[in-house]
């Protein structure tokens, strides 16, 4: 995956956690939900993103498909692992389910990854597994930043925090 698919993937998360939290009675807590949601949300991603993703376009040889399958298995490894798993009120739990599922996670698309093994289609499978290698730590990054944001948007929601023009208007005096 490449950095606008994680970004519409989390988008797509975080779109049907909110809609299933506010217009469903699915328990979005449970391990089922965690990975439909991030396996549906990979999906859509590789969709959206299927017409514009030029890296895929200039690297997959011209007798296969361009789609993004392995965004699907990814995601569902990813973010299905990590929200299944992880304790939202432990940094520790956080960070280690975060290295779990972004190593799990690369481990999984990788077989997928025709884009990827285009890029090196000359070299020997090591190319491959280094560049997968060294996307773990920004997997891991950008998965503890989403989760981060998460907790703060549910936390503000969960406060009914509300912002008026008159406390905007004293900060910025």
């Amino acid at each position: 995956m490449f950095c606008l698919d994680f970004l519409t993937t989390f988008a797509f998360h975080y779109i049907i956690k909110r809609v299933n939290e506010t217009h469903t009675r699915i328990d979005t807590e449970s391990a089922l939900f965690h990975y439909t949601s991030a396996s549906a949300s990979g999906l859509l991603s590789a969709l959206i993103l299927y017409p514009f993703d030029l890296v895929r376009i200039a690297t997959v040889p011209t007798n296969q498909t361009t789609f993004a399958y392995s965004t699907i298995p990814f995601s569902t490894v990813y973010l299905g692992l990590y929200f299944s798993n992880r304790d939202a009120t432990s940094v520790e739990s956080r960070f280690q389910w975060a290295l779990t599922s972004s190593l799990l996670g690369v481990c999984v698309e990788l077989p997928f990854d025709k884009a990827k093994w285009g890029m090196f289609r000359n070299a020997r499978a090591g190319s491959a597994l280094l560049t997968t290698g060294l996307r773990v730590p920004l997997a891991m990054a950008l998965l503890l930043v989403y989760d981060e944001f998460g907790i703060g948007l549910k936390r503000r929601r969960e406060e009914k925090i509300e912002w008026r023009f008159e406390d905007v208007q004293k900060w910025r005096d």
